[in-house]
């Protein structure tokens, strides 16, 4: 166990130290989660290598913690250091402040975050657990997929699985993505219970989701309650299934307190009743492992993708504003020093730290309007993202192949779609100019803005492409039955305006109330609107198009639009409750 406790600190530690290296505005729970979920997969990944040439030895495991705890080198640097001195004492305080003097702020999230950790504590507890009777699992969902998974972890850990053959069909090579699996092998490889490592792998990632989900949104959306709200929206996604529930409830004559504590089957996934959209965390994170991990890393990169563009409009604002302002300030100075000459050099020195704030107060202000301004136009498309951000954003896209082959898809998919539309942008701006210069220089512009993006499509791929090779080799998967037309997704015989309705609830009519409004102040900025449109698309296409054998597993793409459409969904419900009276009531009932 101690070994399993060591395996996970090196790779997560590791990870959460090279976050400093692309992540200069994350707090430190921020990087945490975010060390978590690079971490796992790097240790996968990695330890996955090593096992395949020296077997899964000691050896092999040991190599694979030090080579993923290596970037803790990184902290010997003195500036890199003194960054993570200053976070942690923050983060102290802040956990001190919130024990010693809650405010309402601290308070909220504080509680946010402990309700989700008991949900996810009471639900992976009983996702998988044993006792003299054999293995059992208390999500009704999960009876097909969790000997699946142990069959999967036991292969590797004591099977000696490698290359990996599949647990159903003898000779027949593994196509799932395993990395998750992998790393649960490891942890029972070294010394773990196999019960203990699937909960703890299970709830760091659940606990790890919801940070980056709740950091994305804030992002998105500047609005401190919406960003609390959009986790909610997504762990908790389901439809009017709970009519049912309060069906049988009164029907059974058992009250609902009675028959919440002893739930005869899940109330999102009723196929007689046409209700199919499973519940994100029983249906999907319980269920299907590799989806939590991999929805986790996709969290990353979107954040990443948000960052390259403020960082590239803010470099471009303080190189048009900086130079101006300065010599203004300067000249200030200058000029009150001649005036007040005879003045002591306190009083000089004092002046002058008075005006430098006083600069730096304007500018700050100043380029919040230009951020704020810029939102609400697509002027932020003529700028090339940072190159950094894009540049850490493909290495962790391309992680994703063997640790969520439908996450990889998507990713590379809508960064397509937001650098066409991005150059779609610059052309129309420029063919609109009245300089023939500009119309003439169009393609270097759009080049401009096309090449951070090629930049993160050849990392990603650099580092995708073996492992899609390697995972698609003998493969005895059959694509002409992954894809066929099917309207409707899994709507069976019901209308399909009604199934999207009664399973969604109130979810897509507030999405379209948000993204529809208009007057006054809109809900959604159209810089939002801009990174938005392309998740459509993981709507429309499932919607129309078969994308695996069983047409249900459509709701591995289906749940990026939910993830996507989360924070537009909490910014409308926002604007309710900041509307007080009965339209905060009304949000509170929604």
């Amino acid at each position: 166990m101690p070994f399993a406790l060591l395996l996970a600190f090196a790779a997560i530690a590791g990870a959460t130290t090279l976050t400093y290296l692309y992540d200069r505005d994350a707090l430190l729970w921020s990087r945490l989660c975010a060390g978590v979920c690079l971490g796992l997969a790097a240790l996968g990944l990695v330890g996955f290598a090593l096992a395949s040439w020296l077997g899964m030895t000691p050896l092999a495991l040991a190599l694979a913690g030090a080579i993923c705890g290596s970037p803790l080198l990184l902290l010997f640097r003195r500036g890199l250091r003194g960054r993570f001195d200053a976070e942690v004492g923050e983060a102290l305080l802040a956990l001190r402040r919130a024990f010693t003097r809650p405010g309402k702020r601290g308070t909220g999230e504080g509680v946010f975050y402990v309700v989700a950790a008991l949900l996810f504590w009471l639900v992976f507890d009983r996702a998988m657990y044993q006792n003299a009777g054999g293995v059992f699992t208390g999500v009704d969902t999960n009876i097909g997929d969790l000997p699946f998974h142990i069959a999967v972890i036991s292969g590797f850990a004591h099977g000696e699985n490698f290359p990996p053959q599949h647990p159903e069909f003898a000779g027949v090579r593994l196509t799932y993505p395993f990395v998750v699996d992998f790393v649960t092998a490891m942890f029972v490889r070294a010394g773990a219970t196999l019960e203990g490592a699937m909960f703890w792998q299970n709830f760091a990632m659940a606990m790890s989701l919801t940070g980056l989900l709740h950091r994305w949104a804030l992002k998105l959306t500047r609005s401190r309650v919406a960003a609390l709200m959009t986790p909610a929206l997504v762990l908790l996604s389901g439809g009017f299934g709970w009519y049912v529930f309060l069906g049988e409830a009164w029907s059974g004559g058992h009250g609902v307190l009675a028959l919440l504590g002893g739930l005869e089957h899940d109330y999102t996934i009723m196929g007689h009743l046409g209700y199919r959209w499973g519940n994100a965390v029983t249906a999907l994170f319980v269920t299907q492992r590799s989806i939590l991990l991999g929805v986790a890393l996709a969290l990353v990169v979107w954040t990443l993708w948000w960052e390259a563009g403020e960082k590239a409009k803010g470099k471009r604002q303080k190189a048009k504003e900086g130079s101006e302002e300065t010599e203004g300030a300067s000249l200030e100075v200058e000029s009150r020093g001649v005036g007040k000459k005879g003045a002591g050099g306190k009083k000089k020195a004092r002046d002058k730290s008075r005006d430098k704030s006083k600069v730096t107060r304007a500018r700050e202000n100043q380029e919040a309007s230009v951020a704020t301004s810029t939102d609400d136009t697509f002027a932020f498309c003529l700028l090339p993202f940072a190159f950094p951000q894009m540049i850490a954003a493909g290495i962790i896209c391309g992680l994703l192949p063997l640790v969520h082959a439908h996450s990889f898809v998507v990713m590379m998919a809508m960064g397509a779609c937001l650098a066409l539309m991005q150059g779609a942008v610059v052309v129309a701006r420029t063919e609109s100019a009245s300089d023939e210069a500009a119309r003439e220089s169009v393609w270097a512009r759009v080049w401009k803005v096309w090449r951070p993006w090629l930049a993160f499509a050849a990392v990603a791929s650099v580092i995708a492409v073996p492992q899609m090779l390697w995972a698609t080799r003998d493969s005895g998967v059959r694509a002409g039955q992954f894809f066929g037309w099917e309207f409707g997704w899994d709507h069976g015989t019901e209308n399909i305006a009604w199934f999207w309705l009664k399973n969604t609830g109130v979810f897509i009519p507030l999405l379209v109330a948000a993204l529809a409004w208009r007057a006054g102040e809109p809900v959604v900025s159209r810089r939002l609107l801009f990174f938005y449109l392309p998740f459509t698309l993981c709507f429309v296409v499932p919607n129309v198009y078969k994308l695996s054998p069983w047409v249900w597993d459509n709701i591995k793409i289906l749940l990026y639009w939910w993830i996507a459409s989360a924070p537009l969904v909490a910014l409308a419900l926002a604007r309710l409750w900041r509307s007080r009276g009965w339209w905060r009531a009304l949000a509170v009932a929604l």
